[in-house]
């Protein structure tokens, strides 16, 4: 509580700087109350939830207690605050419209006549003490992922530890502790199916949300280089020679959301392999180290070829979910291929 209550003076002072208004803290309850506080700021009421990270899950459920006092006091202007925001916390507050401040000096307000919006501070101090770092087990790994993947290719459903762990070949005793680790940040919850456990996603947008923060792809194992019109001709000269070589595989970046969206053109294709290429496939593919010139990026993830992957025309292209992933790391027109394959996803979830 008195981390709590350091945290909303702290905030206070901070929004009062950056507003440059005078901010009163009001008087709530907090057993009865679902906020930890009430600023006014002139005409502008603000009912304020306090959170020691900027989790994505942390900030959904911060939200949705805001949202549930929204209901019984029409007119007030919803804030949160937390110790740091990061770049995924603050567009997930973005699209929900909601205030926030954090304890570094940053700040994204939006009420009345006034509009503050101030990013990369990183003063330390006082905030510095009510960070609390991650402890455990980190679900979002490159092998733990693995078990965030699969649940995402069919987030509406139930999944058994024995599925998944055929899924994903993660062992046994690694799948409880990573099952154990969402469950904790409150991404998933279990519910008893017959004498075990079910697994279910609690929101797929915000356990998506918190693997983009958290993702980091692997480096190409070689670059390619097929002479073709546009990247569909490559990605179809591409399938024929990895199907050729025995090579099981997975289109994803560009090539991949033109699957999903109906995307424009594009040049560059990006593919997942199980193994390494043989001599032959390297050879047709004149791979190499060099990226300068190639039009092939080839990365080497046995996982990344099986979880998810759909065929389309004779072409294996992976999940949507990763798909979305990657492409926050390839250039060309990703931003714009990116956006869709968010309308894309959350449609698919609704």
């Amino acid at each position: 509580m008195e981390r709590e209550a350091l945290a909303v003076f702290e905030a206070r002072r901070i929004l009062e700087r950056s507003a440059r208004l005078p901010v009163v803290e009001e008087y709530v309850d907090g057993k009865r109350s679902s906020v930890d506080a009430l600023f006014r700021m002139g005409d502008t009421c603000f009912a304020v939830q306090v959170k020691s990270n900027a989790r994505s899950a942390t900030v959904a459920q911060a939200i949705a207690r805001l949202r549930e006092y929204e209901k019984e006091h029409r007119g007030v202007s919803l804030l949160l605050i937390v110790p740091f925001m990061g770049q995924t916390g603050a567009e997930i507050c973005d699209r929900a419209s909601v205030n926030w401040v954090d304890l570094q000096g940053n700040a994204s307000i939006h009420v009345a006549r006034v509009h503050v919006h101030i990013r990369g501070k990183r003063e330390g101090g006082i905030s510095e003490s009510l960070l609390q770092p991650e402890t455990g087990i980190n679900p979002f790994s490159p092998k733990a992922s693995r078990i965030v993947h699969a649940i995402l290719t069919k987030p509406k459903g139930s999944w058994s530890r024995a599925g998944l762990e055929a899924i994903t070949g993660v062992e046994k005793g690694y799948l409880s502790k990573i099952v154990a680790a969402l469950s904790e940040r409150g991404y998933v919850e279990r519910t008893p199916s017959h004498g075990s456990s079910a697994i279910r996603v609690v929101d797929p947008v915000v356990l998506l949300d918190a693997w983009r923060e958290k993702y980091k792809p692997g480096r190409p194992m070689s670059w390619g280089l097929i002479a073709a019109r546009d990247g569909s001709e490559t990605s179809r000269q591409l399938a024929h020679i990895l199907s050729d070589a025995g090579v099981s595989y997975a289109l994803t970046g560009l090539a991949s959301a033109a699957h999903y969206t109906d995307f424009g053109s594009f040049r560059r294709v990006d593919a997942y392999l199980a193994k390494p290429l043989p001599e032959s496939a390297a050879a047709r593919l004149r791979a190499g180290t060099e990226e300068r010139g190639r039009n092939v990026a080839l990365y080497l993830d046995p996982g990344n070829t099986s979880i998810g992957v759909t065929k389309e025309k004779r072409i294996y292209i992976a999940s949507a979910v990763l798909t979305y992933l990657d492409l926050s790391h390839i250039p060309e027109r990703s931003v714009e291929a990116a956006e869709a394959m968010r309308r894309y996803l959350e449609q698919q979830w609704k």
